[in-house]
């Protein structure tokens, strides 16, 4: 791909894993939009920003040294790389903040916190037997992703404002789920050789990128399904999820193993800021200014 001016700030913006964490902080964003005006949690936000950023650096500093030594560092891996220096920075900086945060939040948020932090640790870092991580694991990378997700971006903060007994915060955090789950499939797909050469079974390996793109429509539209039957969602924002899952099948739809990373890293990720800012407008949110 030619390198154009921008070039060096999209690559600065998705590979210090700040894209990710906006992405985060959207999907948390819009669950206060959906939940409602008196939904206020912005240390929760700062927790989920700084921990996603931290999080991604680990994971991708991690990913780098477990690279084989017959691999060429080049393509996304070249640009971890050479962001190495910077992600080792927010890494540690971007925990401090996440700790720094969380110690502002009261006793109920921080018990509903701890399970899916601990999850997200495990999916990074090596210490299970032989060095292998959590996502090094059979099929779960995944389902580990959309289910720590769901539950940090949905169901803690919708739990939080409403009651975790409420059956309308468990569909909208199904719902959250089956989204981030069709749009993390890609990603296999897109790792679909690097993983077969370490050894990682994933769903395109075993069912084949072909049927994984139908796997993953299929948790987009069935997202859409979920929603409609919440009464949470306004027509008009369930129009709007709607209209966000269009772009999201198409990217589906053209994932290759061979695509360039900003498709992934870049528009892939960004859906999730996508749909934010749909249901946002759509519950009036430009009439607020």
């Amino acid at each position: 791909m030619p390198r154009l001016r921008i070039t060096p700030l999209i690559d600065a913006l998705l590979y210090s894993h700040v894209w990710i964490g906006l992405c985060a902080l959207a999907m948390v964003w819009q669950t206060n939009t959906i939940v409602g005006p008196h939904f206020s949690m912005t240390s929760y936000q700062a927790v989920v920003f700084f921990g996603t950023i931290s999080l991604y650096s680990i994971h991708r500093l991690i990913g780098l040294r477990r690279l084989g030594s017959g691999m060429k560092i080049e393509g996304r891996f070249g640009m971890v790389f050479q962001f190495r220096k910077t992600g080792l920075f927010l890494a540690i900086s971007g925990g401090l903040l996440s700790v720094v945060f969380f110690l502002r939040l009261g006793p109920s948020e921080q018990k509903f916190l701890v399970l899916p932090a601990v999850v997200a640790l495990l999916y990074a870092l090596p210490v299970f037997p032989k060095g292998n991580r959590l996502r090094d694991f059979p099929f779960i990378k995944v389902f580990l992703i959309s289910v720590v997700w769901a539950w940090l971006t949905a169901l803690v903060p919708a739990g939080k404002v409403l009651s975790f007994q409420d059956p309308s915060v468990w569909l909208l955090s199904a719902e959250r789920g089956l989204f981030i789950l069709g749009i993390t499939i890609p990603f296999d797909i897109r790792d679909y050789h690097t993983d077969k050469v370490a050894g990682v079974d994933t769903l395109p390996a075993v069912i084949g990128p072909y049927r994984a793109r139908y796997l993953s429509a299929f948790c987009l539209c069935f997202a859409g399904v979920v929603a409609f039957f919440n009464p949470l969602y306004s027509s008009a924002q369930w129009v709007a999820l709607i209209i966000s899952l269009l772009p999201a099948l198409i990217i589906v739809k053209y994932s290759t193993p061979n695509r360039h990373d900003y498709f992934y890293t870049g528009l892939a990720d960004g859906l999730m800021i996508v749909q934010a800012g749909l249901i946002w407008i759509a519950s009036g949110g430009i009439s607020q200014f």
